[in-house]
């Protein structure tokens, strides 16, 4: 639908530009699920639009000197239209009864998802059709009901189908919902709805101009995708090994592109993957290090696992002394995304797909990536300039109450070095204190074996920003910011859509040359902790012991077994006098807006 969009979080918003302005009219949906905001949004515009095209007839400066009222009116319209969805789904639930169960029960909606698709495609007759329409209409909003009367005859057939559609997929996510409380089989018969739905959108187009035809088209239902299940992805693999034909020195390139596919997903069917499982697949596609199964170690230390492999590379984590990782080159990238291309398109011949979304998909050509992949260059570490230009939109964009994770996340890493996943994963518990110095204990879901490690808290954290007092609003085994988690390969990955926030807001303090040419990304804080240390002539074992470094060969053990308190005295070295100015009126804005 025009006016929903998705946030970095999974929830559905409405955005949509009050007229003759740069103002935006926003509100949260409080939903991730699709169609239920979208038939929330439906009945907004229904109620609203009459108020946006009466908006347009007004100049800049009327609709400007009445911003204020225009916002609250159209909150009004917000609150009735989240209410009256709330009430009609009640309705429906109590209209569509079957053998004395409410429209709540699976039993019911089973039922009644058949009920209507007869009447989708026709095998009810007409006057059943008006019957059930007329039902409908005299349980919903009076604006729909105009709406309905005032169509003339040759669209009102087209109307009532649409209407009953819509009950249908309503219903629809009744039942998956239901499915996930009572674990019942999912039947449903594949409709017209396709063919419908492009006959519709056709003759109703002009008065119905906020609907997407893409929102109307049918999925897969379960029992239509279980025909595709008949073999696991992996027995997929080998048989694909098995019965293609292909050249002794491919076999390196076609083994690592199909394993990659294979891990970027839990889903144990290809015909589950989602788009997400396949940009997952690209992006570790992309940054996989050349020749990295050769480099033995390494790729044991992941045991095989080329996602997990091309996240580090990609944020320069993996310990590679010893190995010179590389880049790939285009041409070896070009090929592997051909050998999965071809692993698809052999699913699909033999009933294991439905579609290969690789194929002709220019989301996932490798040329648009050509730049990226002809540099492999060290992240450079940020700036006084940009970390003075972060501090000042902390305390205008107000991160100090809704949004304190995108506060306290970036300064943590800049006083401790800390990767955004292991920050992201803090739990009350892992902030710990021993010999009256407060430390992160780092000892869970870390990355590598010296991953596990107690980094000391800076003062500035404690004293002038309040931390140990935030920690204080906890409970013991919660975690500290309240992050949606990305399942990945049996994992939770907590920084996902936190760093897809970042990334916005990274744009408003570092320029767009140092973001592309010197790949200045949240990692930048952790060579930035790393430098600054460095400046301040902490030795480099020390600074290795503190990000959670494999130290070289000739480095003493004294400093591998490294005690707390000459940990802390190495972080409180850290040199911030070029931003300590800036560092101090944050803190007073912060100070001065939360109370713990």
């Amino acid at each position: 639908m025009q006016y929903v969009v998705k946030n970095t979080s999974g929830y559905y918003k409405f955005f949509r530009k009050i007229p003759n302005t740069n103002q935006q009219f926003i509100f949260s949906l409080n939903t991730k699920n699709y169609k239920v905001a979208s038939k929330i949004v439906t009945s907004f515009l229904l109620k609203s639009n009459q108020y946006f095209l009466y908006l347009k007839n007004l100049t800049k400066e009327e609709v400007m000197d009445k911003i204020e009222e225009i916002k609250e009116v159209l909150e009004a319209y917000k609150l009735e239209a989240i209410k009256e969805y709330s009430e009609l789904e009640k309705l429906r639930h109590k209209h569509f009864v079957h053998n004395g169960s409410d429209g709540s029960s699976p039993e019911a909606i089973e039922h009644w998802v058949e009920e209507l698709q007869e009447h989708i495609i026709g095998v009810k007759t007409e006057r059943q059709s008006h019957e059930l329409v007329r039902q409908i209409l005299k349980r919903s909003t009076l604006p729909l009901k105009h709406y309905y009367q005032q169509l003339d005859n040759e669209y009102k057939e087209a109307f009532m189908q649409l209407l009953i559609k819509y009950e249908a997929s309503i219903l629809k996510e009744d039942y998956k919902r239901a499915k996930e409380y009572f674990d019942l089989d999912y039947h449903l018969e594949k409709d017209k709805e396709q063919h419908l739905t492009k006959t519709i959108i056709a003759q109703i187009n002009t008065q119905f101009s906020s609907l997407n035809p893409q929102e109307l088209v049918n999925e897969l239902s379960f029992a239509e995708k279980e025909k595709y299940r008949s073999k696991t992805k992996f027995e997929l693999y080998e048989k694909f090994l098995q019965e293609t034909q292909h050249r002794k020195n491919e076999k390196d390139k076609i083994q690592s592109s199909l394993l990659t596919l294979l891990q970027s997903s839990k889903e144990k069917y290809m015909i589950d993957y989602e788009k997400e499982d396949y940009d997952t697949f690209f992006n570790a596609l992309l940054f996989t290090p050349s020749g990295i199964t050769l480099k033995k170690k390494i790729f044991s230390e992941y045991e095989g696992n080329f996602v997990a492999i091309a996240e580090d590379f990609k944020n320069n984590e993996i310990d590679s002394k010893g190995y010179e990782l590389a880049m790939q080159s285009i041409t070896t990238l070009d090929q592997k995304l051909i050998f999965a291309n071809n692993f698809l398109k052999f699913c699909k011949k033999n009933g294991y797909l439905d579609h290969n979304i690789l194929d002709n998909n220019v989301c996932y050509s490798i040329k648009q990536y050509e730049n990226i992949a002809k540099r492999a260059k060290e992240r450079e570490q940020f700036n006084a300039e940009e970390l003075i230009k972060m501090f000042d939109m902390m305390i205008d964009n107000g991160f100090f109450k809704e949004k304190i994770e995108q506060f306290y996340i970036p300064i943590i890493s800049l006083f401790s070095g800390m990767r955004v996943e292991e920050i992201a994963q803090l739990e009350k518990r892992d902030i710990a204190h021993e010999d009256k110095i407060y430390y992160f204990n780092i000892n869970h879901n870390v990355k590598t074996a010296t991953s596990i490690r107690k980094v000391p808290i800076h003062n500035f954290l404690i004293h002038e920003l309040k931390f140990l007092e935030f920690v204080a609003t906890k409970k013991e085994n919660e975690k500290l910011f309240n992050l949606d988690p990305l399942p990945l390969n049996g994992k939770n990955k907590y920084s996902h859509y936190y760093i897809m926030d970042f990334s916005k807001l990274r744009k408003k303090f570092v320029s767009e040359r140092r973001i592309n040419e010197d790949l200045v990304s949240f990692h930048s804080f952790r060579h930035t902790f790393a430098s600054r240390l460095a400046d301040s002539e902490v030795e480099e074992s020390m600074i290795s012991r503190l990000l959670g470094h494999k130290l070289t060969k000739n480095e003493t053990p004294r400093y591998i077994k490294a005690k707390l308190q000459r940990l802390n005295t190495e972080v409180q070295k850290l040199d911030i006098r070029d931003i300590k100015k800036q560092l101090t009126q944050l803190a007073l804005q912060f100070n001065k807006n939360v109370k713990f």
